[in-house]
């Protein structure tokens, strides 16, 4: 091309062309990637010429270039958008910009994703937009987050039979579920038994007994969509409710005005509560665990989990080993189940 570069158009046609797919076959992707663009940009109506330009992004995506997919993807778009596989171009822009961690422009291309793309893209994209939305905003903390969260279990639920088992799905609507109950969770953890006065110290025993079936009502929920890794996520959650409530109950300070009597009638009714509270801690951390060994799925969460359920038995595992966890392991549904109530 250098030498010739006042050849026959015809002839340069064919060769930029084969030029970009001999760089492909010979592991050359930077020539590749060079030669489809140029193709692309001297021939923009040629039939060939969006799968240069989808052949240039592909592999500026794989070569770790994601500025430059991006660009190649918008530019794709501006072209080529009555293409039938736009919507999927388009939902690739969304995550591109996610891995650029650039949450502001994340958030406003998912929410454009569903005016633009409504009648194009897939109802599990559009769930998946949605999702990504709540996530990107949570990330900006915007006061929205939760209400566009909230959307997506709803969305699921109106999914065809077919589309609710895929995997990224059934994730997707677990971990907005999930993501919901966390302010319950925290609320939950942040009632104390620090309190002298007895009257005091049990009514925050009702509360918080109150509380702990409305978790278990919420993380039964989370279970119910069959995502491996956020039952897990649940199932810890609910030990980690149950540890609290029994190490609160352990150590909560003697009221003010008891004999010796009538303190040891009160310690001993406090680890006569508090006892069945550790066991069904024991239980939720082992049943996040036997997800895990179930589906083979090993998040974060089943870490925390051997973590906690060691403090209780601490020969049932080794060592724990923390590896890096993948954004999107292999899932597969696990059946609803749920520990008992308090």
């Amino acid at each position: 091309m250098r030498e010739y570069s006042s050849a026959d158009p015809a002839i340069v046609k064919l060769t930029i062309p084969a030029l970009a797919n001999a760089c492909e076959r010979a592991g050359r992707f930077p020539d590749a990637v060079r030669w489809y663009e140029e193709a692309q940009r001297r021939w923009p109506s040629d039939a060939r010429a969006a799968d240069w330009l989808y052949n240039a992004a592909i592999w500026r995506e794989g070569v770790g270039d994601d500025a430059g997919a991006l660009r190649d993807w918008q530019t794709w778009l501006k072209q080529y958008r009555s293409r039938p596989d736009a919507a999927k171009i388009a939902f690739n822009v969304g995550v591109i910009l996610e891995r650029q961690k650039d949450f502001r422009r994340a958030a406003e291309h998912w929410s454009s994703f569903h005016r633009e793309w409504a009648g194009a893209a897939t109802a599990g994209q559009l769930l998946l937009a949605r999702y990504k939305q709540g996530l990107a905003l949570r990330e900006l903390k915007a006061p929205e987050a939760a209400t566009v969260l909230a959307d997506v279990p709803q969305r699921y639920a109106r999914l065809a039979e077919a589309d609710k088992a895929a995997a990224p799905l059934i994730d997707a609507a677990a971990h907005a579920c999930f993501l919901a109950v966390e302010p319950s969770f925290s609320d939950f953890m942040a009632i104390h038994f620090r309190y002298l006065r007895q009257a005091d110290l049990v009514y925050v025993l009702k509360v918080k007994n109150t509380r702990i079936a409305r978790l278990l009502s919420a993380y039964g929920e989370v279970i119910a969509v069959g995502s491996p890794r956020w039952s897990e996520a649940a199932f810890a959650r609910i030990g980690e409710a149950y540890r609290n409530f029994n190490k609160g109950l352990l150590d909560a300070p003697m009221p003010r005005g008891l004999d010796p009597e009538q303190q040891e009638l009160y310690r001993s009714t406090l680890e006569s509560q508090a006892l069945p509270l550790e066991d069904k801690a024991v239980e939720a951390f082992a049943k996040a665990i036997a997800i895990s060994r179930t589906t083979g799925v090993y998040s974060e969460w089943v870490v925390k989990a051997q973590d906690l359920l060691r403090e209780y038995q601490p020969d049932a595992y080794g060592d724990v080993h923390r590896p890096g966890f993948a954004e999107s392991a292999p899932t597969r549904p696990v059946a609803p189940e749920l520990t008992g109530g308090p």
